[in-house]
């Protein structure tokens, strides 16, 4: 018997010149998953049993997919070749993947850690943010920041998106200058007292504001200015000491 259309049956017969028939099996390809606009699987080839076959290659994988390979529960390749003794089917999966980028920003000092590498990821997977940076003489690393995820543990999952995550590090205050001269606060005054920070950029601002006469009481604040209350009678004609605080 022969079966002019093979691609109908599993296997199909030959006749030969001396009248025998000779069966062949075929091997066929098929992709799963998120398969790329196209990109189309290897066409079926026909063998003679106990023919040597190789597995075909894998296909070029455009940017944003994995491919996972060729697998088969149908034979064992060596290195890539088996024998043909029944049909055979190789299915590859294919997968969208998004990228998880960090980036700094901000003045970064020299000497900083390298950024860490660009990876990818499939939606759905669980994703350990990268370790924080080495903080650099004075300056601080304040840890891996992105809007738009929720971390738990520094871990995360993948969304259908790509993910960046932005780094800064604190500018360490080089000096503050305090813009006023004597004050004289009565019981239960108010006062402001300016000071302009340098770098205009530090993101160490944080200032505690003490004096050495105990009627004065402390107050520290996080931005550009003190408020001071005095809370007994007397004079208060001076600044004794100004300390910068870590944020």
């Amino acid at each position: 018997e022969y079966n002019k259309n093979p691609q109908e049956s599993a296997y199909y017969a030959v006749a030969k010149p001396e009248g025998n028939l000779e069966i062949r099996f075929k091997v066929d390809y098929e992709f799963t998953g998120d398969v790329p606009e196209g990109v189309e699987p290897p066409e079926t080839t026909y063998y003679e049993k106990n023919t040597g076959a190789t597995v075909e290659n894998t296909p070029t994988v455009p940017e944003g997919y994995t491919f996972t390979g060729w697998s088969t529960d149908d034979v064992t390749p060596d290195n890539g070749n088996f024998t043909v003794t029944d049909d055979v089917l190789f299915v590859g999966e294919w997968s969208k993947v998004y990228k998880v980028n960090y980036i700094y920003t901000g003045e970064v000092p020299e000497g900083a850690d390298a950024l860490p590498e660009t990876k990818e990821y499939k939606a759905g997977e669980n994703v350990n943010v990268e370790a924080t940076a080495s903080n650099v003489g004075d300056y601080v690393f304040v840890g891996w920041n992105c809007d738009d995820i929720v971390t738990a543990g520094g871990d995360f999952t993948m969304p259908a998106h790509d993910v960046t995550f932005y780094g800064h590090f604190k500018i360490p205050v080089s000096g503050v200058v305090i813009n006023t001269g004597n004050i004289t606060l009565n019981e239960n005054d108010e006062t402001k007292i300016e000071i302009t920070v340098n770098p205009e950029d530090a993101t160490i601002k944080d200032v505690i504001y003490e004096s050495g006469d105990d009627t004065i009481v402390t107050v520290i604040t996080g931005d550009s200015e003190f408020q001071l209350k005095r809370n007994k009678n007397g004079e208060f004609t001076g600044i004794t000491r100004v300390n910068l605080l870590d944020t």
